[in-house]
């Protein structure tokens, strides 16, 4: 069986508001046309 190796890009960080909201940089809202209840999804990885 073949090994896949995941490849990872550091875009940015941000912070996670004291209601328990997180801010997704505009930039990275407007690049892929994310706009205001769009969906999104948040992954986390563990080797």
């Amino acid at each position: 069986m073949a090994s896949r190796q995941a490849t990872v890009e550091y875009l940015t960080t941000t912070k996670i508001g004291e209601k328990g909201q997180l801010t997704v940089p505009k930039q990275f809202r407007k690049d892929p046309g994310l706009g205001t209840r769009a969906p999104f999804a948040v992954v986390s990885r563990q080797n």
